[in-house]
């Protein structure tokens, strides 16, 4: 199966660096699987419009 490349934006970044630590850790492991399978099962799709 092919890898990705996850890119992520200074924007996403630095909101990051405002998380905690112990927050960021899940979120960053959880982002970096996206990488390997970026359609995971038990996932649905967002749909709107954020505001």
């Amino acid at each position: 199966m092919a890898s990705y490349k996850l890119l992520v934006t200074r924007s996403a970044a630095k909101e990051l660096e405002a998380v905690s630590a112990k927050d960021r850790g899940r979120i960053v492991t959880s982002i970096g699987r996206l990488e390997d399978d970026p359609h995971p099962s038990g996932v649905e799709k967002l749909s709107g419009d954020e505001k």
